[in-house]
Formats: structure tokens, sequence, C-alpha cells
């Protein structure tokens, strides 16, 4: 019942999502627009793959304890639910943001554009009135809008999901079966916080 296979699914997840944090805070001071558009959908990809594999191991972890009780205990059916079914679902959500983001790479052209800053007085040499112009420098594409909403979309379902397992396995409190009281705890702080981060992120250039 504990599926160390599902448990490693959620390992690999979180290194992705760990791996994203070093690849955001990339300095692209000296970067070439090509090494900038990686960036960005390298970005893009750690995090939507991070948040599938580790979500998505966990929610289908619940699931078979809420089909066990729900079916199983209450309506005496029998069922068979092995690992590799489970890992097929997660997998499943991976497959779509990975077919997203080939369609996104192939079908829509990222260029990389820059913004100029107020120019600011370099105080070191006030008496030679030296302005540095701050430049940054972000990805964009004609149909990036629509790449993600349909990756907002994915993990909108995916959460909805965790959202209906909490609620249906509120009650099952089996020292054995923990499972279900991590996703109750993690689905309704991870929702909003991490809409809300996404939604910060995408009013700034990438």
């Amino acid at each position: 019942m504990s599926s160390p296979s599902l448990g490693n699914l959620t390992v690999v997840g979180c290194l992705l999502l760990y791996a994203s944090v070093f690849v955001t805070g990339w300095d692209k001071t000296k970067l070439s627009d090509t090494a900038i558009v990686v960036k960005c959908h390298l970005e893009r990809i750690l995090n939507s793959l991070g948040l599938s594999f580790t979500f998505g191991s966990i929610f289908m972890k619940t699931y078979r304890i809420h089909a066990i009780f729900s079916r199983a205990v209450k309506k005496f059916k029998r069922i068979h639910l092995p690992d590799w079914k489970l890992i097929c679902g997660v997998l499943t959500v991976v497959l779509v943001d990975c077919i997203i983001f080939a369609v996104w790479i192939v079908m829509d052209t990222t260029t990389v554009n820059s913004r100029f800053l107020e120019p600011r007085l370099d105080t070191t040499e006030p008496e030679k009135e030296i302005f540095d112009v701050p430049v940054i420098r972000y990805c964009s594409s004609e149909n990036a809008q629509y790449f993600t909403i349909a990756l907002y979309g994915v993990k909108g379902v995916l959460l909805t999901f965790g959202i209906f397992l909490a609620w249906e396995t509120r009650n099952i409190a089996v020292s054995q079966l923990n499972d279900s009281k991590n996703a109750e705890l993690s689905t309704p702080l991870f929702s909003p916080a991490y809409f809300l981060f996404r939604s910060i992120l995408i009013g700034l250039p990438n």
C-alpha cells in the first residue's frame, strides 16, 4: 500500500521543481538570444512536469485509497489497482504536458525582446554624469497565451481531481494510509499559492 514506485515519481517531480529554481535564477546578462529562449522553455517545462509528477503521484495513491473505501469496503466489490495502472495515470498527465510543449516549441516561434528601464546615475563617479540603462531581456511568442491557457487547463483538472479526493477521503483515519491527509492538506494550500505565484510571473518578463 505504500507504493514505493509512486513515491519515486513524487521524488522525481520534487527534483524537477528544485532544478527549476536554478534555471529561473540563471543570469541572462551574458547569454545569447538562443540560450535565453532555451532557458525560457526549460523553466516552463521543469515547472510543469515537476507539478504533474509530484501531485499526480500523490493524487493517484489517494485515488486507490478512495477506491478501496468507496467500492471495496462499502459496496463489497473487488478492485484491482496495481502500481502500474496508477503510474500510467501519472504518465498520461505528463504526456499531455509534453505534447503541449512540443507543439508550442515547433509551431510558435519564440523571440527575445528587450525592455529599457529608466536610466540611473552612476553614483561611484557622479561628477562624470555617467548613466546606466538597465535592460530586461525576456521571451515572447505570438500564441503564448493559448499554450499557457492549455497548461493551466491541465493543471486545473489535476487540482480539481485532488480536491475531490481530499474531500472524499477526509474522514478516513488509518495510520497506514496517511496519503489522504497529505492530499487534504496539500491541495487547498497549494492551489491558491500556485495560481497566485504563476499569475505574478506572467505579469513579469521571463
